[in-house]
Formats: C-alpha cells, sequence, structure tokens
C-alpha cells in the first residue's frame, strides 16, 4: 500500500498539484523491523535497526505538517511489537495526518480496536494468506496467527474501523482468491490481491522464486484487476509523464530515520539524525535525480508495444539492472501478463 494512490478520483488533482510544488504529501514510514511472525516470503532479512524513538517521531511529525504532508502510512515489521506503537499512531493522529496503517493484527483485541477508532485511523490494512488457518499459518510459520488476524478484523468491523485484507499470492498458497475474498466479505473487510514478489533488504532476490509464473498470472488475473473491465480502462502515460511519485510528492523512511525515494528504491537519500527532513526533501541529491527522471528517460522500453501501459518503475530498474532508467525484467515480466490477460478477457467478453 502506498502512502498515496494518485488514482483515487478525490485526490488526483490534490496529489498532481503537490508534485507540480514538489510538496511531499504522502509518506511511508516503517516504526520497526521487528515481527514476531516469520513469514517465508519477507523481504526484511536484515531487521536491526536504532529504531528512532517516540520522541523523534514527534520532531519528524512536525517538520511533515509545516512541509505540507497529508498522507501518513505506518508499517513495520509490526507496528504493535514496539511498546509505544500506538503513542507514535497517536502522535501522527495530533498532527491531523490521515492515517491508514499495515499490521498482521495479532497484537490487536477489542480495546485496542476501540483505541484505533477513536483515534479515527482510515483504514486498517492486513496481511492475510489465506481462508484455511493452516495454509496461512504454514505462511507466517506461527500457529494461531490466522485466527489472530480474522479475530483482528472482527473487532476492527465492530467498532468502524475499515478493514483491508492484503494477499500476496505466490507458489504456497495457489487458489486461495475466492475463498479469500469470501471470508473478507463474511468480516465486512475489502480485500486486495497482489502477484508482486520483491528481494529482500540484503540484496538478495531469491525470494522471488516464490512468485507465481505466467499461466498462474492469468489464472488471478480477474482478482488483481477487478476494477479493470478491458483494456481500453488501462492508463495510457505519455513519454512526458514522471513514473511514479517517489521523490516527487511522496518518500519512504526506515525506522533508524533513513529517507528513500520509496521503499523499494533502496538509494539513501539522507538520515533525519544527521539533517532535517526538509534539507533531505528539497537538497538530496538522490531526490533532485529522481525530479528529472520521466517515462521517456527508459531509452529501452521506448519499442515495445506495451510501453504506454507498463509501470515503469525506477526502483525496480535500479535494483535489477543497476540503472534507475533501465528495464527492469520483473516489470516486463508483469507487463506482458498484463497484457496477455486484458486480450484473454477481451476476447471472452466478444465471445459472449
Amino acid at each position: 500500500m502506498e502512502a498515496v494512490d494518485a488514482r483515487d478520483g478525490a485526490r488526483a488533482w490534490l496529489v498532481a498539484r503537490a508534485q507540480q510544488l514538489v510538496v511531499p504529501i504522502g509518506v511511508h514510514i516503517d516504526v520497526t523491523y521487528r515481527c514476531d511472525l516469520d513469514c517465508v516470503h519477507c523481504y526484511l532479512a536484515d531487521r536491526k535497526r536504532a529504531e528512532l524513538s517516540l520522541e523523534e517521531y514527534e520532531e519528524l511529525f512536525d517538520e511533515l505538517r509545516a512541509l505540507g504532508t497529508l498522507f501518513l502510512l505506518v508499517s513495520g515489521g509490526e507496528i504493535f511489537h514496539r511498546p509505544d506503537g500506538l503513542e507514535i499512531l497517536r502522535a501522527a493522529r495530533k498532527r491531523r495526518f490521515e492515517l491508514r496503517i499495515i499490521t498482521h493484527g495479532g497484537h490487536i483485541d477489542a480495546p485496542l480496536a476501540a483505541q484505533l477508532a477513536e483515534l479515527g485511523i482510515a483504514v486498517v490494512a492486513m496481511s492475510i494468506y489465506s481462508a484455511d488457518a493452516g495454509e496461512h499459518d504454514a505462511i507466517t510459520k506461527v500457529p494461531g496467527s490466522w485466527e489472530r488476524t480474522v479475530g483482528a478484523a472482527r473487532h476492527l468491523h465492530a467498532v468502524g474501523v475499515p478493514v483491508l485484507f492484503k494477499c500476496v499470492l505466490m507458489t504456497g498458497n495457489r487458489g486461495v482468491a475466492r475463498s479469500l475474498s469470501a471470508l473478507a466479505d463474511s468480516v465486512g473487510a475489502k480485500v486486495e490481491f497482489s502477484v508482486d514478489m520483491k528481494g529482500d533488504n540484503k540484496g538478495s532476490d531469491e525470494l522471488m522464486g516464490l512468485g507465481v509464473d505466467l499461466q498462474e498470472r492469468l489464472a488471478v488475473f480477474d482478482c488483481v484487476y477487478p476494477q479493470l473491465v478491458d483494456a481500453d480502462a488501462l492508463p495510457a502515460f505519455s513519454p512526458d509523464d514522471h513514473t511514479c511519485l517517489a521523490g516527487n510528492a511522496s518518500c519512504y523512511i526506515s525506522p533508524d530515520g533513513t529517507v528513500q525515494p520509496c521503499l523499494d528504491w533502496e538509494e539513501p537519500a539522507g538520515n533525519v539524525r544527521d539533517a532535517s527532513f526538509s534539507e533531505i526533501w528539497l537538497d538530496s541529491p538522490v531526490f533532485r535525480r529522481a525530479r528529472t527522471i520521466r517515462r521517456s528517460s527508459f531509452s529501452n522500453c521506448q519499442p515495445c508495444e506495451n510501453v504506454s501501459n507498463c509501470g515503469l518503475c525506477p526502483a525496480r530498474a535500479h535494483r535489477e539492472t543497476g540503472s534507475t532508467t533501465g528495464s527492469a525484467p520483473s516489470k516486463c515480466r508483469e507487463t506482458t501478463a498484463m497484457a496477455l490477460g486484458f486480450a484473454a478477457r477481451d476476447e471472452n467478453s466478444g465471445a459472449g
């Protein structure tokens, strides 16, 4: 989940304006990399960070507010693995940020759900991998984790906090989309599926092997892109467009205060313990370079017939090719699967 979704019609103008003015309107913050689950696909191989204190977060939130930040996404690791996790959320809401959080939910009982409702959390997104407890627990490697996550969803729904189930489809949970959608309906949650796997934060791409292949992506296509009815509904981007908001209207801050364009773009722009966020945002060479990148900067991608629909990604390109404007193989596979999926959907629609 991004701190800001530029596709949300109600926010599109505001986000576009922030991008023009280089305002960090949405910021993603991980408050810890520690977690009491051990998920097979977790990219946090290195969990040790000298975490920012509550007082440091309060100073950071004040600075973000002064710069025009409106939307915060707070996640981990597991937020509530920190004893002061709730206090960090309170400090954010005190500054009137719209606040979304990602958690596995295992720490959310009825009293904590009530406190989150009182805070006015916009959305609680929870990682869940199956409607079957055994299958989910095999992925988290913690018995009983499914029961706690589903229980948290029920507690949150009971007090009116919107819940979003987030599920990565991979080799360990094939075929769960329909049953998990039914489970989400039964507890009053929405559900979002993804087929994207990423390498770990120590530089290994071994986890990519857990991703589903092309045929499996096509099999779950309607679950991953339910909001788009046909290929004509795909956004068509101009070569002059920015690729994304990273470094232009949003950024990521790790638990130790390291600032990056986004979670996946692992180039440090600075650290809030060494310089003010404002200095980093305005003057970092990493951010300045990010703001020069346009879709046309991906010169090797321009001849591709799918380029106008491809989610060209400097972060993936940097990791996979060493260049922020290289042709990332994972994006090529993703866009090919999307194009084939829409072609099949259009063909089936025409046959009907």
